[in-house]
């Protein structure tokens, strides 16, 4: 298997780690983000894809230690959408791809998910139905995936099993993260993963292992994002290095997609919320191709609080973004597909 479509991207950890801590500004890493751009601009022909983010409970039965929505926050006034609302904000959505994201509330349980699921596809046969509701068991992600759902967003954050530990206390009872990814593409699933960038701990082998471990499964999507501390958490007077990890989301970004030309690979919100327009720019050159815009935030008030002052990439930023590079955005549902022929198509590209 060709673990990445630039064969001067080292396969090896330490070479990759090597290659990690050099600067962006080397003259490696602007040959690589000029490949990376011209590999995202064919997977959907010139156009880069927006979608509905619907942010539906931020009750949490985890007591992760960055994230803001964490149980033990007893400052945050928690919401929950009800099986009406839920259906009903999706239902209305304007673009074609909804995200369906929640925190691990135990509210949301399999059946009824499944039912909620059911009755969007028939209201919505058009629309692609991405969840993003944590950690669950192979059964129910295979009932969700029968009721309609098209794609899941889990996160692995950090490479490193004992750091992960480390920040995710009490994760019994159901698969590993990187296990459930493989159960998530097995079952069919458009299945997304990737990084939380400054975690303390994490080091160039953690990304080189996690970048090598998304070439191999060809994720068709992928997310990477800086680590924004929130109040009311252990991590939440920590100061990260914010220029090192914008260069670090720039380097996986371009990395991503050599390993995988045909992904999704958003410019997330975080970064936008953090850095501003010019980053959600310099983030389309390297190679991403998707944003999400908040379409619930002004109906919770802004409680889906995992990290604060949070920002919606909206439809005219993004489209402003495009601009930059004589790019359309694309508001239809932009699957996420192994071209037939990889080696045809990305020569393609390259004309």
């Amino acid at each position: 298997m060709r673990l990445f479509f630039d064969e001067t991207v080292p396969t090896d950890v330490n070479e990759l780690a090597s290659l990690l801590s050099l600067p962006i500004s080397s003259g490696e890493w602007k040959r690589l983000r000029k490949k990376a751009f011209e590999f995202m601009k064919k997977v959907w022909n010139g156009k880069i894809a927006i979608r509905a983010l619907l942010e539906i409970s931020n009750v949490c039965r985890r007591n992760c230690y960055y994230c803001g929505m964490r149980r033990d926050n007893k400052s945050l006034e928690r919401f929950r959408f009800s099986e009406d609302k839920i259906i009903e904000v999706v239902v209305r959505s304007p673009y074609s791809t909804a995200v369906i994201q929640a925190a691990e509330d135990s509210w949301l349980t399999c059946d009824r998910v499944a039912n909620i699921l059911r009755e969007i596809r028939k209201r919505r046969p058009d629309i692609a139905i991405t969840l993003s509701l944590g950690e669950q068991t192979e059964d129910t992600y295979k009932a969700w995936k029968v009721a309609g759902a098209d794609r899941y967003l889990l996160k692995f954050e950090t490479f490193d099993d004992e750091l992960f530990k480390h920040y995710h206390p009490e994760f019994e009872g159901v698969p590993s993260r990187k296990e459930a990814l493989l159960i998530l593409k097995k079952l069919g699933y458009q299945t997304g993963t990737g990084f939380l960038i400054g975690l303390p701990g994490q080091d160039m082998k953690d990304f080189a292992r996690g970048i090598l471990w998304i070439a191999e499964h060809k994720f068709e999507m992928i997310a990477h994002g800086p680590f924004l501390p929130a109040a009311g958490t252990p991590l939440g007077d920590y100061e990260p290095d914010w220029d090192w990890m914008l260069e670090m989301c720039m380097k996986l970004l371009i990395l991503s997609r050599l390993a995988v030309p045909w992904a999704g690979i958003p410019a997330t919100t975080a970064v936008y919320t953090r850095y501003g327009f010019d980053a959600l720019v310099e983030l389309v050159r390297c190679g991403a191709n998707v944003a999400m815009q908040n379409f619930t935030s002004s109906e919770h008030g802004g409680k889906y609080y995992i990290y604060p002052d949070k920002k919606s990439i909206t439809l005219e930023v993004f489209s402003k973004v495009a601009e930059e590079f004589d790019l359309k955005v694309s508001t239809e549902r932009m699957d996420m597909f192994k071209p037939d022929n990889v080696d045809q198509w990305l020569n393609a590209a390259a004309e």
